[in-house]
C-alpha cells in the first residue's frame, strides 16, 4: 500500500500530533544531557600536610605534626553522575600548599589544593573539584633539631630489711636523644623516670619506666611532637644480703704430719663485713684471703693480702688489705747440711738415682726446744717424682725438707737436687 504524503501533510490534526511528539522527544534528550552533570560532596578526605615538604627542605624547615593527629576536609566534586558516584575519599589527594614559606612560624591561612583533579584511581574518567571545605588550615613550621638529655631517677617507697643493704640506684641508659621542633625542644628542662615500691626488697630489682619530659616549672610535657630514643629506661635498685665473715688464711707446701694447727698467726682484722646475692652469700661461713707457703715463713714473718671477693659481692668495710703476722715468738733458726736425700713415688717401670750428695745451707726455723736437739741426721730431703711427667734423663728437681717427729720445725727457702731417671 503506497503512502499518500500529500494527504498526511494536509491533515492538520495529524501534523499537530506529530509536532507534539517531536517536541517531547527533544525535551527528554535535553533534560537527560543536562541531568548527567551533577555534584557530590566527598567527606573526611585526609589532608597530607607534608606532601610538599621538598619546598621547605632547602631552608632546613619541617612541618610540625602531632603524632596521631589527622586533618580531614570535605571536597565538593562536579562531573558526570556515572563517574563521581564511585569516587572514594582515598582516591582524592588534598595537600597543603607550602609555596612561599621560608621561615619558622605558625601559618594560619595555608591553602589546600587537590593535586589529582582529573582522574579517579586508574579509571581516568574526568571530573572537577568545585570546593574544599575548609579551604585553608593552620600549619606550624619549625626547624627539627636533636638534643641529648640526662635522665634523672625518682624512686618512692623503697624499703630494705635490716639484714640487707641497698646501693646507689642505676639508670640504663643514662641519656635520651630527643628529636623535635626547635621551639618545642627549648621547653624541655629535664627528663626523668620513676619507680614505686610497696614491698621490701631483698634482691636486685629492675623496673622499666617510660621517660617523662618536664619544663622548667616541673610540668609534664606532651611527647607527641618528639621522637625519643629510647622511649624507656631501666631503673635498677641493687640490694644485697649483708654478712659478717671470719677471715682466715690457708697454708700450702705443708709436709705430711706437720702440726700446722700449732702454728699461730695474727690477723690485722679478724672479721670483714660483706654483702652479696642472697643465694651466694649464705654458702659462706668464712672468707679465705689467700695462701701462705710454709717454706716462705721465717722469723718475724708478715704478709699483706689484698681482699678479693666473689663476683657480685661488696666489701662493706672498704678494707683494701689484711696483714697476717705469724707468731714466731719463742722460735729460733739455724742452717744445716742435709745428706739424707731420697726419691719417693717412683713409677714401677722406672728407677731413679740421686746424683746430689748433699744440700748445704738448709735454713731451718722452729721452736727453741726443738731446735736445740735438732741435727742434720733428723732432716730428710724428699724428691716427689709423681709431681712431674716422667721421662728418662737427668733433672734438677725441687726438694721438700722435713724434720719428721720434731714438731713445729720447718725449712725456709727452696732447694733442689739432681736425679737421673731411667727405664727398667
Amino acid at each position: 500500500m503506497k503512502l499518500n504524503y500529500d494527504r498526511i501533510f494536509s491533515n492538520k490534526s495529524l501534523l499537530k500530533l506529530m509536532s507534539l511528539l517531536l517536541a517531547v522527544l527533544a525535551w527528554l534528550l535535553v533534560v537527560r544531557t543536562i541531568d548527567s552533570i551533577t555534584t557530590r560532596t566527598i567527606k573526611d578526605v585526609t589532608v597530607d600536610v607534608t606532601a610538599q615538604s621538598s619546598k621547605i627542605d632547602p631552608m632546613n624547615l619541617s612541618v610540625v605534626e602531632e603524632q596521631g593527629q589527622e586533618i580531614a576536609v570535605d571536597v565538593l566534586i562536579e562531573g558526570d553522575q556515572g563517574v563521581i558516584g564511585g569516587v572514594r575519599p582515598s582516591e582524592l589527594s588534598v595537600v597543603a600548599d607550602l609555596t612561599g614559606i621560608t621561615q619558622p612560624g605558625t601559618y594560619n591561612n595555608v591553602r589546600l589544593i587537590c593535586t589529582d583533579l582529573n582522574s579517579v584511581g586508574a579509571t581516568n574518567k574526568r571530573f572537577q573539584v568545585a570546593k574544599i571545605t575548609p579551604s585553608m588550615i593552620t600549619v606550624k613550621i619549625d626547624r627539627m633539631v636533636t638534643r641529648n638529655f640526662a635522665i634523672t631517677t625518682d624512686v618512692e617507697g623503697l624499703l630494705i630489711p635490716d639484714d640487707y643493704v641497698g646501693f646507689e640506684t642505676a639508670t640504663t641508659p643514662k641519656e635520651v636523644t630527643i628529636t623535635g621542633p626547635e621551639s618545642e625542644i627549648s621547653k624541655i628542662n629535664s627528663c626523668g623516670v620513676s619507680a614505686a615500691f610497696t614491698d621490701p626488697l631483698t634482691k636486685n630489682t629492675t623496673v622499666k619506666s617510660d621517660i617523662v619530659l618536664y619544663d622548667s616549672e616541673g610540668n609534664e610535657l606532651e611527647k607527641n611532637l618528639f621522637t625519643l630514643s629510647p622511649e624507656t629506661a631501666d631503673i635498677t635498685v641493687p640490694v644485697l644480703k649483708r654478712k659478717k665473715l671470719p677471715v682466715k688464711v690457708d697454708f700450702i707446701n705443708v709436709p705430711s704430719g706437720f702440726p700446722i694447727q700449732d702454728l699461730d698467726y695474727k690477723l690485722s682484722q679478724g672479721y670483714i663485713n660483706v654483702a652479696g646475692p642472697e643465694s651466694g652469700i649464705d654458702a659462706y661461713q668464712d672468707l679465705s684471703i689467700g695462701h701462705i707457703n710454709l717454706s716462705e715463713i721465717g722469723l718475724n714473718y708478715v704478709e699483706v693480702f689484698d681482699i678479693s671477693l666473689p663476683s657480685g659481692f661488696k666489701n662493706l668495710d672498704n678494707v683494701d688489705g689484711i696483714s697476717v703476722e705469724v707468731d714466731t715468738a719463742g722460735m729460733t733458726e739455724a742452717n744445716f747440711v742435709v745428706k739424707n736425700i731420697k726419691a719417693v713415688n717412683v713409677p714401677v717401670n722406672y728407677e731413679v738415682s740421686v746424683d746430689t750428695v748433699q744440700i748445704s745451707g738448709v735454713h731451718m726455723v722452729g721452736l727453741e726446744e726443738a731446735m736445740e736437739n735438732l741435727s742434720a741426721d733428723d732432716l730428710v730431703a724428699e724428691i716427689d717424682i709423681s709431681e712431674r711427667e716422667v721421662s728418662p734423663g737427668p733433672y734438677n728437681l725441687p726438694v721438700k725438707i722435713t724434720a719428721p717427729g720434731k714438731g713445729l720445725v720447718w725449712a725456709e727457702g727452696e732447694y733442689t737436687a739432681v736425679v737421673t731417671i731411667k727405664e727398667k
